[in-house]
């Protein structure tokens, strides 16, 4: 396909034909309108730019790029107060479907349009990727600087509004003009790929930051790692605990009797290793009762020890009411190795009165301690993690 200016009468060819609606003369950039109610081109104005720009690839180069073969039809300069880009279109010499390959400093996208034919078109006009992609920035003032090639829609140089919205490696434009709004939706294209698409062309070196770069790990699937952490945990807690038939025994006494002599309760056998609960109880009132409980193994003799305080005081504090303790107190041995033991019993008290004291001494027990430790472990690194992926990987817009 060969198209010749109407101004320059210089020669303008594609490989592939198009059916166009615009053509931008890449040499005198004259900009020539074709409908099919006209039968020749009518001149529409001209896209001669004093700024510099520089196009990586041409119109009418064919390469291709993510499995398809493209042709590149046309070329698109914008800009903003901030930073400048080229949107090459690309014809898929197969479909006749157009794409579009965003290049900003480097790194580069590719788009295509979200018609309403499109079978998710409602998902985009209503916005329902909010939960997933955030707005990486949002421009009042997009304008043409210049174009190129051939376009099957009529472009103009005024201003609209841009949207971005990223999740990475996805993109998601909306350009707004008056009373019209188109979607594009794509994802992140590898310099590397697009070299390998187009190797007679340079592609330049990336000079900012890839904002389509995925982050080194998916907060996303992270979190649902740990998740399954956590469930894994409480379900083999749970197993655990549905096989364990809890087994105690108990010995009671007076204070001033195990204050005089040292209380030897009655021995018990542990068959599996475990950790044992040992709960004192005791009435007091303003006071205290202090336990030495000395776990001893009969066979070898091993002993480990243990404190154990009942206390309970309350009173006032100009017109609050305060107490603190209570009458029972629990302690833990962790880590008991199976075998046959007794507990030995000394007991201290800050007044001489007698009181009656008790403990309860449990084994294999349901316990779900380690559990709540390791899922309580798992949260925290859960949310450290999430704080820094927030704050220093997830992409923000400037707007926000």
């Amino acid at each position: 396909m060969k198209h010749i200016c109407n101004n320059c009468k210089k020669t303008t060819e594609l490989t592939h034909n198009f059916e166009y609606v615009t053509f931008v003369c890449p040499h005198c950039k004259q900009v020539h309108r074709h409908t099919e109610k006209e039968q020749n081109e009518t001149i529409a104005g001209n896209y001669t730019s004093k700024e510099n720009y520089t196009l990586s690839l041409k119109v009418g180069d064919v390469g291709t790029l993510l499995s398809d073969t493209y042709q590149v039809t046309g070329a698109l300069v914008k800009r903003t107060s901030r930073e400048l880009w080229n949107e090459y279109s690309l014809m898929n010499v197969e479909t006749k479907a157009i794409k579009y390959l965003i290049e900003l400093d480097g790194t580069w996208a590719i788009e295509e349009e979200i018609e309403p034919t499109h079978p998710n078109y409602y998902y985009y006009v209503t916005q329902s990727y909010n939960n997933k992609y955030s707005l990486y920035q949002h421009e009042q003032d997009v304008r043409l600087l210049t174009a190129e090639g051939f376009f099957d829609h009529i472009i103009s140089q005024k201003p609209y509004q841009l949207y971005d919205y990223i999740s990475p490696p996805y993109i998601i434009s909306v350009e707004k003009r008056k009373n019209e709004t188109w979607y594009f939706a794509g994802q992140r294209v590898l310099s590397d790929d697009v070299s390998a698409a187009f190797p007679h062309r340079v592609i330049p070196f990336m000079s900012s930051d890839d904002i389509l770069e995925p982050p080194l790990f998916n907060i996303v699937n992270y979190s649902l790692i740990l998740l399954c952490c956590a469930v894994l945990i409480a379900v083999t807690n749970g197993l655990l605990n549905a096989s364990k038939i809890s087994r105690h025994i108990s010995m009671l006494t007076t204070t001033t009797t195990a204050v005089k002599k040292e209380q030897i309760s009655s021995s018990f056998t542990v068959e599996y290793p475990t950790q044992i609960l040992i709960t004192a109880y005791c009435k007091v009132n303003q006071e205290w009762v202090y336990s030495n409980i000395a776990l001893v193994n009969e066979k070898t003799n091993e002993v480990r020890y243990v404190d154990n305080t009942v206390s309970y005081y309350s009173g006032h504090e100009g017109s609050t009411y305060w107490e603190e303790g209570g009458s029972i107190s629990t302690t833990t041995l962790c880590c008991i190795p199976k075998g046959t033991y007794h507990i030995v019993v000394a007991v201290e008290q800050n007044y001489d009165t007698e009181k009656e004291i008790g403990y309860k001494i449990e084994w294999n027990y349901p316990s779900t301690t380690n559990m709540k430790y390791f899922c309580g472990l798992i949260l925290a690194i859960w949310a450290l993690t999430y704080v820094v992926y927030d704050e220093y990987i997830d992409p923000k817009s400037d707007d926000e």
